[in-house]
């Protein structure tokens, strides 16, 4: 599975977080989460804390404008609340002395002056062994080169930033193999007995009477062994708990 990344950064350095994020998307099995993404209108807080949450680890692309942006060092405190590991990124010779601690718990990165976006990203994937892309599919291929030729254009039109998004998405989903597929038909159509031929385990109960009482969302986990439902507070193991709690 890809290693999952919040990337933290100030708005001034922008301009150079972009193409190394290019970077090191477009050659190692990663996901990275940026504020880019966030659509207009989000809820900053809980999203950040989602993303921090389900990301193995965060990098700080450590500046001065980063030390002085309240956006970064909330992003830092949400790992160090949630115990997400973070690496900061020692940008042009940024030293970590002088740095608040929660800012430098981890060790750091150098990424010198002068070099290029793939060579900084082929650093920092050395020294986390991120796993490399090795065969590319021609979508995935695809799906990066439109990403990026959008990022390249958006500086002179701001509009392609919607664009940007939702390519981004598509990326993203790309990437995780997860994709979102809803199942909508009238009663007695046969939908969960499609959704469970589908699974291979009959989760979703089936009757002679009316089933369709609740919408419900399946999603997958390669971790886990047997299905779990999550209903609240109520969990249920096991494809027979979890047909008869529905």
């Amino acid at each position: 599975m890809p290693r999952k990344i919040f990337l933290s950064y100030a708005r001034e350095d922008q301009e150079q977080v972009v193409p190394f994020a290019r970077a090191l998307r477009s050659s190692f099995d990663v996901i990275l989460h940026l504020d880019l993404e966030m659509e207009p209108g989000e809820a900053w807080h809980p999203t950040l804390e989602r993303w921090v949450g389900e990301s193995d680890l965060v990098l700080v692309w450590l500046t001065e404008s980063a030390l002085a942006s309240p956006y970064v060092n909330a992003e830092i405190g949400a790992a160090a609340a949630l115990s997400t590991p973070v690496v900061p990124l020692c940008v042009d010779g940024y030293s970590l002395e002088g740095a608040p601690a929660h800012m430098t718990s981890g060790q750091g990165i150098p990424l010198a002056a002068g070099t290029t976006a793939e060579e900084r990203a082929n650093s920092v994937a050395t020294r986390l062994d991120l796993p490399a892309i090795v065969e590319e599919t021609e979508l995935g291929a695809a799906l990066s080169a439109v990403l990026g030729f959008i990022e390249d254009r958006e500086r002179e039109n701001p509009e392609l930033a919607v664009t940007r998004r939702g390519a981004y998405r598509v990326w993203r989903r790309w990437r995780e193999r997860r994709f979102e597929v809803a199942v909508i038909a009238l009663v007695k159509a046969g939908k969960s007995t499609a959704i469970n031929a589908w699974i291979g385990d009959e989760f979703l109960p089936v009757s002679n009477v009316p089933e369709t009482a609740r919408v419900v969302r399946i999603v997958h986990d390669p971790s886990q062994h047997q299905g779990l439902l999550r209903d609240g507070e109520v969990e249920k193991w096991g494809a027979s708990a979890i047909r008869e709690h529905l």
